[in-house]
């Protein structure tokens, strides 16, 4: 009988420690979620920039030449996927109140127009490339490899050219 109570025993102390054991687990993923949260990995369009105009009949809508693959207009909060093989763009566009995203797929440099103030970038390239942002003269401003779903915030204004590869 005296074997049965230490049994018992064991059995408690491991059903207790496999108990701690597990709510140390499920509380390092908590925190581990609430770490990545904050990593800007969203997936939805940032809110207006502070100080963005709903519309304005002077302003000339955000361009690129040459054409990317896809160009749309989104509103802050609308989903934002950025498919396979892309650098996604985003720029606020002041004639309409809203995001104008470009999605660059093939291999290019690309010339911006009317690009102002903040905006976004995520990059959902494949392989090991390396994508280049430059100013008015060709200098280079930065240089980044995919890192998808990341968000990046930039400052549009000194950005002239984005090369994708």
């Amino acid at each position: 009988m005296h074997e049965t109570h230490d049994n018992i025993g064991h059995r408690t102390m491991a059903r207790a420690l496999a108990l701690l054991a597990a709510l140390v687990m499920a509380l390092t993923c908590v925190i581990a979620g609430t770490g990545a949260a904050q990593a800007d990995a969203r997936e939805t369009f940032p809110p207006a920039p502070e100080g963005a105009q709903a519309r304005n009949a002077a302003a000339v809508s955000p361009g690129i030449s040459p054409a990317a693959r896809r160009t749309y207009h989104a509103n802050p909060g609308d989903p934002w996927n950025c498919p396979l093989g892309n650098l996604c763009t985003a720029v606020w566009d002041n004639t309409t109140g809203n995001w104008k995203a470009f999605d660059l797929y093939t291999c290019h440099r690309y010339a911006l127009s009317h690009w102002e103030g903040y905006g976004e970038y995520t990059n959902n390239q494949t392989g090991n490339v390396t994508s280049f942002f430059y100013g008015q003269f060709l200098e280079e401003k930065a240089r980044f490899t995919p890192d998808y779903p990341i968000v990046h915030g930039v400052d549009w204004s000194p950005i002239w050219h984005i090369r994708n590869c």
